[in-house]
């Protein structure tokens, strides 16, 4: 590991047929000299002089995952005696497992020996979290957010990948400051797991989704024919924002306030969506009226479609709502797609041709998202799997 344990362009997921065992406790090494830093001095033991396994425990694990173990920190030798006292990992996962829970899966009936239970959760969501199951067979691991997704995900194969990749997200959220250690006195808002926050919302996230947006913008116009037209954007005027009494410091007050300079020739950004005008901006479906004290959680209606009746059916024939989403990603609990990934879908489908653009920018209408329920195209309407 002369490169160092991250992920990088230049130094990518190695296919070793096995568990990369030294990136991985190096990646998990660095997760837990930040849970424990300041918390107590070194030295350190590993999960293997820790829990001093028996031979025949030894004997159901993979050889590369022994390796793993015998490398990972677990505990400081003058560890707190209070439980409570040690710190998480990272927000959604406490520890490394002791042995004797290793098969205690789901799937321990179907697949013996196979999945092993190696991470636990911190309770974050005061239910059934799961944690990590590790795929002894397939050297792939992911992380199970409620215990009901676990037999389905092992099954199927669903948000398995390999390890270091989970754990290098985590150190890449906390490197984007979506995931920080707590301050000296926390409020109660977001929820702690000590000693991580996790942030609705960071100024990185914003960034990325204004950048995404100048993306997509920029394509329709460097393909639009040359006319004369006003401005499109409802947000020009920021007096807009506070009428509606959208809350500051939260991550769409951000957003519209970094897109307010710019001028938009166009209303129509993806087949049928397009941006509101001030009025129907304005009129605000959910705002005032939705029960949660929590800002961010407001549902706000951010680009509309022009409502043509006839499009839709009122019996579906399924409910299908997997549109641009992450589905079960195996990184961690957060179900929602992130703003500037669908936005630069949008502008690759742009830049790819695959729509076409005219004097009020995308001409398609929004029957073309059926397009993502065939065989040909389904993959241009999916996004890669991320945190």
């Amino acid at each position: 590991m002369s490169m160092g344990p991250r992920i990088t362009p230049s130094n990518p997921v190695r296919k070793l047929g096995r568990m990369d065992y030294e990136r991985c406790a190096a990646l998990h090494n660095e997760l837990y000299h930040l849970s424990w830093r300041g918390s107590c001095p070194s030295p350190h033991i590993t999960w293997w002089e820790y829990f001093s396994p028996s031979q025949k425990i030894a004997e159901t694990l993979d050889p590369s995952l022994i390796e793993f173990l015998k490398l990972a920190y677990v505990e400081p030798k003058d560890n707190p005696k209070d439980p409570m006292e040690r710190p998480a990992l990272f927000y959604w996962i406490h520890s490394l497992i002791p042995p004797d829970a290793f098969f205690e899966t789901l799937v321990e009936e179907l697949y013996p020996g196979r999945f092993l239970w190696l991470y636990c959760t911190t309770g974050y969501n005061m239910g059934d979290e799961r944690g990590i199951l590790y795929d002894q067979e397939e050297s792939l691991a992911a992380f199970i957010g409620h215990i009901f997704e676990e037999s389905p995900m092992c099954i199927h194969g669903w948000g398995f990948k390999p390890l270091e990749v989970i754990l290098y997200a985590y150190l890449d959220m906390i490197d984007e400051a979506k995931v920080t250690l707590m301050c000296p006195n926390p409020p109660d808002w977001p929820a702690v797991m000590k000693p991580w926050v996790l942030h609705p919302y960071t100024k990185s996230d914003v960034d990325k989704a204004l950048s995404a947006m100048q993306k997509l913008l920029d394509a329709i116009q460097a393909r639009q024919p040359v006319h004369e037209a006003t401005n499109y954007n409802p947000w020009s005027d920021l007096d807009l924002l506070t009428s509606i009494n959208l809350p500051p410091k939260t991550f769409i007050h951000d957003f519209l306030t970094g897109l307010s300079p710019q001028r938009i020739p166009f209303r129509y950004i993806a087949p049928g969506i397009r941006l509101p005008t001030v009025s129907e901006f304005a009129a605000q479906p959910y705002l005032g009226s939705y029960p949660t004290n929590d800002p961010t959680k407001l549902p706000l209606l951010l680009f509309y479609t022009d409502n043509k009746k006839g499009l839709g059916q009122s019996h579906p024939e399924g409910d299908d709502k997997s549109l641009y989403q992450s589905g079960l990603n195996g990184f961690g609990d957060r179900g929602m797609v992130q703003l500037d990934k669908v936005l630069l879908r949008w502008a690759q489908m742009v830049e790819d041709g695959e729509w076409e653009i005219g004097k009020d920018g995308v001409v398609d209408k929004i029957e073309r998202f059926k397009d993502a329920d065939t065989e040909m195209h389904w993959y241009k309407y999916c996004l890669p799997p991320s945190w």
